[in-house]
């Protein structure tokens, strides 16, 4: 069964990016990116979404925002380019991992592997 993925991401680059390394790997199913907390929100009301890769600091609200609208059982990777955002991520049992931007190939593997797959 694969990841059905989200990527809640304002910043070109990163949301390319993670795109990108999603598109390519095989346990992800990637459905959409989305700009704003209020677009993700949406979606997700309506969607089955396994993981999500959520920035911090997005356009209209921070992105902790969008955790209480999500399926308890939905895997959340941060990533972020402000290391200030770790410690309040601990907060947060839907948080699998933390990154760090720019966010490196390797780094996203090493993030998927510590992703707990759904049983199918």
């Amino acid at each position: 069964m694969k990841l059905k993925t989200v990527i809640l991401e304002d910043n070109l680059i990163a949301k390319i990016t993670l795109e990108n390394y999603c598109n390519n790997y095989p346990e992800i199913e990637f459905l959409e990116s989305f700009e704003t907390v209020q677009e993700a929100i949406v979606f997700v009301k309506e969607n089955t979404v396994d993981l999500v890769f959520l920035d911090i600091e997005l356009k209209d609200d921070l992105g902790w925002e969008l955790l209480s609208h999500i399926h308890d059982n939905t895997i959340v990777i941060v990533t972020t380019s402000q290391e200030k955002y770790l410690e309040e991520s601990r907060k947060y049992d839907k948080i699998s991992q933390f990154l760090l931007k720019p966010i490196f190939l390797d780094t996203f593997l090493m993030a998927m592997s510590k992703v707990n797959m759904p049983a199918e």
